[in-house]
């Protein structure tokens, strides 16, 4: 389309402070291209959907299902053009489903899915392998430390801190620097009863701390 500056005029009414991407409730609309109506007719005050708009229906329906960071609200079809209200959610809601990867030094877990939201402490060489991988692909992740949060962390760490796809947290004070088996035991408790899913690796039976934390989850 060429662009024609006595049609082509209309001015943005996003705020431009706000961050879009982040959390938060927003009324959506959707137009059908030059207003044709695609989706049904209104009969006697109720909207009936034809063929097309049932695909609208659906695929709307199915958007929560296969987009975990997001929730439905109220949504309505007209003829040319459809409304909803829709929730983002930022990493860590409450009602992201966490997934806790337990793993030792010689394989890491496969997600079955892809997570929602992964919670961790990131203790072992290959729950930091997971760490690095969801790093890498934008999954968003809470880091529980077992000792207290640094003065500083890495620039990619920052990053993901900073765009609210990483949230550390920790009971320890800022003066415990160092990880010792108590810690790292509190830490994994934690993840057991937070995790709305535990995804197990390969655990060493004589020698990794998960396993009766699995045991005690099978109960």
């Amino acid at each position: 389309m060429i662009y024609d500056p006595a049609l082509h005029h209309r001015r943005s009414i996003r705020l431009r402070t706000h961050d879009y991407a982040g959390g938060g409730m927003y009324y959506v609309t959707i137009c059908a291209e030059e207003r044709r109506r695609l989706f049904g007719v209104v009969v006697n005050g109720r909207m009936a959907l034809n063929d097309a708009g049932r695909v609208v229906r659906d695929e709307w329906l199915k958007s929560a299902a296969i987009r975990h960071e997001i929730v439905l609200d109220e949504w309505v079809d007209m003829p040319d053009h459809f409304h909803a209200i829709v929730a983002i959610r930022n990493p860590g809601d409450a009602g992201d489903p966490p997934v806790a990867p337990l793993c030792d030094r010689q394989v890491a877990p496969a997600f079955p899915a892809p997570p929602a939201c992964v919670i961790s402490g990131f203790l072992s060489p290959m729950e930091r392998d997971v760490f690095d991988a969801c790093l890498a692909d934008g999954t968003p992740m809470i880091q529980v430390l077992a000792r207290g949060l640094p003065e500083s962390f890495p620039p990619r760490v920052q990053r993901a801190i900073d765009e609210g796809r990483l949230l550390g947290m920790t009971p320890f004070d800022a003066t415990v620097a160092r990880i010792n088996a108590a810690r790292a035991a509190w830490c994994n408790q934690y993840l057991l009863h937070a995790a709305d899913r535990i995804v197990i690796g390969s655990l060493a039976p004589r020698r990794h701390a998960g396993v009766p934390l699995v045991r005690q989850a099978r109960r």
